[in-house]
């Protein structure tokens, strides 16, 4: 099923985002301690030019890329499919593991829309991720949205959807 109402909690998944946030918290501690504001302003100048740099990144690799549509274990990044045009299916339904007639279902979906890449996150079995690859020919990668190094995460990403099969 696609995830991608405005009540999604994954907000970390979209560089615009992160512009917004970071904006938001620049204005809290400025607030809060007016004295170091100018390095607040330094700081959160270069967290933006870093934001940019990765937003552009995300745009060139997945401009081009052969599908659209991809798969991922649990539906963390529909920000990201939002801001790049792709769509997001997921594999988990209402944080349930599927039932046989949904995953059948999401086989079929993904075969109607050639879908060559199947996501899971570290922290999930990866056993339907791999039943639902090997049923349509996918690669299966894992991924960990919630890293640290959340844009290293997002573009490593994108370089997997850019490079699978047509």
């Amino acid at each position: 099923h696609n995830q991608t109402d405005a009540a999604d909690p994954h907000v970390w998944s979209s560089a615009k985002n992160a512009v917004l946030f970071s904006q938001n918290m620049l204005n809290a501690v400025v607030e809060l301690d007016v004295e170091n504001a100018d390095l607040y302003r330094a700081n959160f100048e270069k967290l933006t030019q870093k934001i940019a740099e990765t937003d552009s990144a995300l745009t060139r690799l997945l401009k081009d890329i052969p599908t659209r549509s991809f798969i991922v274990y649990h539906p963390a990044l529909a920000y990201l499919a939002r801001d790049y045009n792709l769509t997001q299916h997921s594999i988990e339904f209402e944080g349930k593991n599927p039932s046989p007639a949904q995953m059948k279902e999401l086989v079929d979906l993904a075969k109607a829309e050639n879908i060559k890449i199947v996501f899971v996150q570290q922290e999930f079995d990866i056993k339907n991720s791999e039943v639902i690859a090997r049923e349509i020919g996918a690669t299966s990668h894992t991924i960990n949205p919630l890293a640290y190094e959340w844009d290293e995460e997002l573009i490593r990403i994108a370089q997997l959807l850019a490079s699978q099969e047509k």
